[in-house]
């Protein structure tokens, strides 16, 4: 029988910010609503985001459906870019954030794009950070690669683009 502690404990992605999750020795489980669409793109990354991401009020800014390459159309915020750089120090899920002005590769893309491209999308309850080309090949911030010094990107034999 599996026993639950009600404390809430920090995002172990982002100590600073605390999780929605509650301590339990199962697997938390959600409501259909916090779970992404069936035939939605990036599903596993969804539910990798709902579990280290918490359940967030909407963003101040208006919402408009955004067609997607397959699935149904996300909800994409339109965000000045004067409010993009607090946006990402707010939403950004991982330690550290980066500059604005960084690049990263989308995997899925294979595509290098600048931070300050980001768009941020409305779904499971939550606001998620996703590339620029999010629409056509789903990539979402963990699919983004740092590159540089630190990141040596490689390429697998069916085509894929993995960070090491």
């Amino acid at each position: 029988m599996s026993k639950q502690n009600s404390r809430k404990n920090t995002s172990p992605f982002h100590p600073s910010k605390p999780s929605s999750l509650t301590l339990t020795e199962t697997y938390p489980k959600c409501d259909n609503q916090s779970l992404p669409h069936p035939e939605s793109m990036s599903k596993p990354e969804k539910k990798i985001l709902c579990i280290i991401q918490p359940e967030a009020k909407e963003l101040p800014f208006p919402l408009r459906p955004l067609k997607m390459a397959y699935g149904p159309d996300a909800m994409e915020y339109i965000i000045p870019f004067e409010s993009k750089e607090k946006v990402l120090k707010e939403i950004y899920p991982f330690v550290p954030c980066p500059d604005i002005n960084e690049k990263r590769l989308d995997i899925h893309e294979q595509k290098v794009f600048c931070i300050k491209e980001f768009r941020v999308i409305r779904e499971c309850n939550r606001n998620f950070l996703v590339s620029p080309f999010f629409p056509r090949s789903g990539g979402m911030v963990v699919d983004w690669a740092p590159l540089g010094e630190d990141c040596v990107i490689q390429r697998i034999p069916d085509g894929v683009v993995s960070p090491l």
